[in-house]
């Protein structure tokens, strides 16, 4: 677990890039944290061309006015990258949702594995409790409850959820150690 580090983002709102929205949405906070949960990137960005939606703003607490003074995504994104791909594994909690956007704004997970914790906590729970469904998604909040993992910081943050998707990765692998040993 060398090089294994937990990614989170905040964004403007919820559209996500695709074909097919003409304004996706921007990140407007990024957090890498290393397996020790030690902050390897830690940086709020103001967006280009977005507003900070109000339910963004009411789950995330980030402003417009609070980052008028940031720099652009673009003006770090050779740091991003060379973190990126660095990385043996990046874990992070709705990976899809997370990837389109970095992906979108420069970010190349050429090389780069991703473990999505919230697929793999679904279908935990699927296993365990069958007549869930697989698919359905479960929070961060609901996955930390599960594996007695405390929050510490405000849930939202990307640095908080980037520490809080890393201690339930290392739950759920002692979880799945456990069972096979």
């Amino acid at each position: 677990m060398k090089h294994t580090y937990a990614l989170d983002v905040e964004t403007t709102g919820l559209r996500v890039p695709k074909p097919g929205i003409a304004k996706p949405d921007e990140i407007i906070q990024l957090a890498i944290v290393d397996v020790n949960g030690s902050a390897l990137f830690n940086e709020y960005f103001r967006p280009e061309s977005n507003s900070i939606s109000s339910d963004a703003r009411h789950a995330n607490h980030i402003s417009d006015k609070m980052l008028r003074s940031k720099y652009l995504f673009r003006e770090h994104l050779n740091a991003i990258q060379r973190l990126v791909s660095e990385a043996d594994l990046i874990i992070m909690y709705n990976a899809e949702f997370d990837t389109a956007f970095l992906s979108y704004q420069g970010i190349k997970f050429t090389d780069t594995p991703v473990f999505c914790l919230m697929k793999a906590f679904s279908r935990l729970q699927a296993v365990r409790k069958p007549s869930r469904q697989s698919n359905r998604r479960y929070t961060l909040g609901q996955c930390a409850e599960y594996f007695k993992v405390s929050i510490t910081g405000k849930a939202h943050d990307a640095l908080t959820d980037a520490r809080t998707t890393l201690s339930c990765y290392i739950e759920m692998l002692r979880l799945t150690e456990a069972k096979e040993g």
